[in-house]
């Protein structure tokens, strides 16, 4: 039988952080354009409160960003260490170790899928309606495939441009 798992790019974003080069690669890749403080950023995306109120731009402001990190280390692992143990304890409820799982999505840069396996360490197969031209769950060995393809620009991909729109479908 089929199972759904509910979850987030998000959630389990902050779950798969387990070193501070997978916190800074969570803010270069997984976050994608911000704008707006740095003290919405954290706490909308790793729920904790930070003192610097500063314009960010991501990803103009990675480093900025970056140095925020090292500055509340300690703090933000707590916080994602208590949200990890929580989604572990879900995905434990949902996922079974002796059993086969693919990830199917609407697609896009398979974010959802490569968390998800580096989480659990586990390779875990991807089938979505389209993927970007450079996938990341194929940078960590899994297997991506979508029905249609990448065109040379987002404005080619109809199913990229509108992927908002099928989401809230």
């Amino acid at each position: 039988p089929n199972r759904y798992l509910y979850t987030s790019r998000r959630a389990c974003g902050v779950a798969s952080i387990g070193t501070r080069e997978a916190l800074y690669d969570y803010f270069a890749s997984a976050v994608g354009s911000y704008e707006g403080t740095a003290r919405h950023l954290f706490r909308t995306r790793l729920s904790i409160d930070i003192e610097e109120d500063e314009n960010i731009s991501l990803p103009k402001d990675v480093e900025r960003v970056k140095a925020l990190c090292d500055r509340y280390y300690d703090r933000i692992m707590h916080s994602v260490r208590e949200e990890s143990e929580a989604y572990g304890k879900y995905l434990r409820s949902v996922i079974k170790d002796d059993e086969a799982y693919q990830v199917v999505d609407l697609g896009y840069s398979g974010s959802i899928q490569t968390y998800l396996a580096q989480f659990l360490h586990r390779k875990l197969d991807g089938l979505y309606l389209v993927c970007s031209k450079d996938p990341k769950p194929l940078k960590i060995g899994c297997e991506c495939e979508s029905l249609y393809t990448f065109r040379d620009s987002w404005e080619q991909t109809i199913f990229l441009r509108n992927s908002l729109m099928l989401e809230s479908m």
